[in-house]
């Protein structure tokens, strides 16, 4: 933060440092300051990438899921091409029981980035939803193929396998999720 700060005094107008620092205040939950920059930047460029997409996942964080879903679509309609404020629009769409627009935000991601771990999980949540756990067993392992140590892939796909009564790959996606996370607070679950 201190760095892209004193940097910011020589090079005010660099908006990618800007939009850097407003993810380093929203992972700190600093909303004020995270705010504050996308103000500087929207100032500049209104329609620059991730601003509306940032304060989207702001008002998420503030439980204001309506405006934030507006943010969202919003971002993706300056920016379409923006794999990520697709999959916010899916993740917000799918809070409010929008099921198929969710698919089909998901599936745009998808579109622009065919090996999009996000979208995947999107769509086989949808799929656990709507109880086609076969399908979302098979999104999931696809998932894993592209991402093996995400150990969030392998806990949801033993907690499928065992809706399913698969214990042994129950017991197997359950081993790999406590190998790559030890320490993870789901250990005494599993």
């Amino acid at each position: 933060i201190t760095y892209a700060q004193e940097y910011l005094k020589k090079e005010p107008g660099d908006l990618n440092v800007r939009i850097a620092l407003v993810e380093v205040y929203y992972l700190k939950n600093d909303f004020v300051a995270a705010r504050q920059q996308l103000e500087l930047v929207s100032q500049r460029m209104p329609t620059y990438p991730k601003v509306n997409y940032f304060e989207a996942k702001i008002l998420l964080a503030e439980g204001k899921k309506d405006q934030a879903l507006e943010k969202a679509l919003l971002e993706v309609q300056e920016n379409p091409s923006l794999e990520m404020a697709n999959i916010l629009v899916g993740d917000l769409q799918t809070l409010s029981e929008q099921y198929n627009e969710a698919d089909k935000s998901y599936r745009l991601a998808q579109r622009i980035n065919p090996k999009s771990v996000e979208a995947l999980k999107g769509i086989a949540a949808l799929k656990v939803k709507r109880n086609e756990l076969p399908v979302a067993i098979e999104l999931y392992k696809k998932a894993i193929s592209w991402r093996p140590d995400d150990g969030s892939l392998h806990l949801v796909l033993g907690d499928l396998y065992r809706q399913m009564g698969q214990t042994q790959d129950a017991v197997k996606s359950y081993k790999n999720f406590l190998e790559i996370e030890p320490e993870s607070k789901e250990r005494a679950k599993v």
